[in-house]
């Protein structure tokens, strides 16, 4: 069955998806928004003295680039300390997100130091990863996770850190329950279902409210909902083409493997053949020695045996037969019958 051409937002009036990377930005990336963001950081990173201030590291979008795969719209910033912090929003799995949010860090973290610059003046780097499904498999909104020795002690350097920002567990009331008040909103606010949904959830505090009023006018600006749809539009089609190639690599493994089974069984009946004929070839061997040196024996002795009989010696398939008819043949003279049983 043909593939289905990906879904997109269906009407002018619904409001955009906050978990689209480009709308995310839009939403949290402006220096207009900057409260906001602050208000997100505060509620994922927890530090000991609140963020206040924040500088945006890649603060312009070209709405011209959004069809293009592989732009990646995160969120750069730099807080008072220096500290760097990169925010990376993910709606669908991805193999090697990991590894991405892994590379993310070292990039960013390399990018503190200046060329001639010593290593004592390179600055923390965390990365935020929120995805909109099960990313990590523990039950919290946040799992954050550094750089540690493997018994479990203390941190080789604080200048790692990852933080994965969970969606997905806003469906269990009991992980939401251990979370602070603005993850918990923020999250909720997020992973909202419909429109009906995230107002409600705008209703309970004001910065929430705040930010539901800015996706509204985001919404509703020709220009940045057309880019929205056509990133979503060119994703989709992207999740498509993975999907296709995955369907088609599972059947042409499918019948390589078939292939390359059979022909392995063919390889394997054929030695296993030829071991089983090598054994039958010993067996016969044995039987028709032991046969010919029991009519030798019977010649020398000069007995005659009919056609028959020697038919019968040549023709028998029991070694312990053949034996017992050697042993009798020895003690046998003139008129003594060999096949008495």
């Amino acid at each position: 069955m043909a593939a289905s051409a990906p879904k997109t937002i269906p009407t002018e009036t619904t409001i955009l998806d906050p978990t689209i990377d480009f709308v995310f930005k839009c939403l949290f990336g402006r220096r207009k928004c900057k409260r906001l963001l602050i208000s997100l950081l505060n509620a994922i990173l927890q530090p000991e003295t609140p963020i206040t201030e924040v500088k945006f590291l890649n603060p312009i979008i070209y709405t011209s680039r959004v069809k293009q795969k592989g732009v990646v719209f995160d969120i750069h910033i730099e807080l008072e300390d220096g500290t760097r912090v990169i925010l990376e929003m993910q709606r669908r799995r991805r193999p090697a997100f990991r590894p991405r949010m892994l590379y993310y860090w070292s990039k960013g973290f390399v990018d503190t130091l200046r060329v001639g610059d010593e290593y004592l003046e390179t600055k923390p780097v965390v990365v935020i990863a929120i995805t909109a499904y099960e990313e990590v498999q523990l039950d919290n909104l946040e799992s954050p996770c550094s750089l540690a020795f493997d018994d479990g002690g203390s941190c080789v350097d604080e200048s790692l850190r990852i933080h994965f920002f969970d969606l997905s567990k806003v469906a269990k009331p009991a992980v939401l329950a251990r979370a602070n008040r603005m993850l918990r909103l923020w999250a909720r606010f997020l992973a909202a279902k419909n429109d009906k949904e995230r107002a409600s959830v705008a209703a309970l505090d004001p910065l929430i409210k705040e930010a539901y009023v800015a996706l509204k006018k985001l919404s509703a600006t020709p220009a940045i909902r057309d880019a929205a749809l056509s990133r979503e539009e060119v994703l989709g089609f992207y999740n498509m083409d993975l999907r296709l190639s995955r369907e088609e690599g599972k059947a042409e493994g499918k019948a390589e493997g078939k292939a390359e089974g059979k022909a392995e069984g063919k390889a394997e009946g054929k030695a296993e053949g030829k071991a089983e004929g090598k054994a039958e070839g010993k067996a016969e061997g044995r039987l028709e020695g032991i046969a010919m040196s029991l009519l030798h024996l019977l010649s020398g002795k000069g007995i005659a045996l009919s056609d028959a009989a020697i038919q019968r010696i040549k023709s028998c398939t029991d070694v312990d037969t053949l034996d017992r008819w050697f042993r009798r043949a020895i003690g046998m003279g003139p008129g003594d019958v060999l096949f008495a049983e």
